[in-house]
């Protein structure tokens, strides 16, 4: 269930005093909560970042790209490669593909 969907009918204070700025009036010692633009970039990011599910997991501390590439997506391309070759020169050949296992953080 994601975020997004938990949170569609839940309170939203916390996004609300996220998407507000503390500016100090000039020559007092007074601070005001200004909200921020809507259309805003910095708007648009707080946002996005609240309804993300980025981090809310065990596994959102993942490997990097190049690791997993290096690690798991090749080798299992390469012997991909080998089973198409071998039965492109014996049609007779049965090819053999095991699945590739799931990682930990797909659910």
């Amino acid at each position: 269930m994601s975020r997004t969907y938990r949170r569609k009918r839940g309170d939203h204070t916390d996004l609300e005093w996220r998407t507000r700025e503390l500016i100090r009036v000039p020559g007092y010692y007074i601070w005001h909560w200004v909200p921020l633009d809507p259309e805003s970039k910095e708007y648009k990011k707080i946002v996005n970042k609240y309804h993300s599910d980025v981090g809310t997991n065990h596994f959102s501390c993942r490997a990097p790209g190049w690791w997993i590439t290096l690690t798991s997506q090749r080798p299992y391309r390469r012997d991909a490669d080998r089973q198409i070759k071998k039965w492109m020169l014996d049609p007779d050949y049965e090819i053999i593909i095991e699945s590739k296992e799931p990682l930990p953080y797909w659910d």
